[in-house]
C-alpha cells in the first residue's frame, strides 16, 4: 500500500470506530434501529446533495455510462441500505465489541468475489489474511467455548 493509502485507511478506522461507538450509545434511544438508519440516510444524502450543488459535480453522473450508474445504484441498495439495516439490527441486540469486528469482515466476501469475477489473484498473503479474519470472527462469536458456554468464557 502507498503511504497515502495507509494514512487514509487509518483515518477511516478512526472515524468508523468513533461512529460505531456513537451508534451503539444512541441506538437504544431510537424507537427502532430502522429509524436510526433513516436519520443517517437523510443526513448523508443532504450532505452529498449540498456538495453536488455547490461544486457542480452532478454533471459528472450524466457523463457516466448507463451500465456503471445502474451497478452503482444496485451497490447503493445492497451495501449502504441493506447492510446498514442488518448492522443496526445486530447492534441493537448484541455488544458493539462483537458486532463491529464481525461485520467489518465483509472484505472476505469482497476478496472472494474479486477473485471470481474481477480477475484478481489469490496470493498466500491474502489467503492467510482471510483465514486469520475467519478465526477472529469465530473467537469473537464464542464458538470455541463449547456448547452452552457464554461467549465471554
Amino acid at each position: 500500500m502507498s503511504t497515502q493509502g495507509i494514512m487514509l485507511s487509518l483515518v477511516t478506522i478512526l472515524v468508523w470506530g468513533i461512529g460505531s461507538t456513537l451508534d451503539k450509545y444512541v441506538i437504544g434511544a431510537f424507537p427502532s434501529p430502522l429509524s436510526l438508519v433513516s436519520l443517517r440516510a437523510v443526513v448523508i444524502g443532504g450532505v452529498f446533495i449540498a456538495y453536488g450543488l455547490l461544486t457542480g459535480r452532478f454533471s459528472e453522473v450524466a457523463a457516466t455510462p448507463v451500465w456503471a450508474v445502474t451497478l452503482a445504484i444496485l451497490a447503493a441498495v445492497i451495501g449502504p441500505i441493506l447492510g446498514q439495516v442488518a448492522y443496526y439490527l445486530a447492534l441493537a441486540v448484541d455488544e458493539a465489541s462483537r458486532v463491529v469486528p464481525v461485520t467489518s469482515a465483509y472484505p472476505i466476501v469482497l476478496a472472494i468475489l474479486s477473485f471470481a469475477f474481477l480477475g484478481e489473484k489469490l496470493t498466500w498473503t491474502k489467503g492467510t489474511g482471510i483465514v486469520l479474519v475467519v478465526v477472529g470472527i469465530l473467537l469473537l462469536s464464542g464458538m470455541f467455548n463449547g456448547p452452552g458456554a457464554s461467549a465471554d468464557a
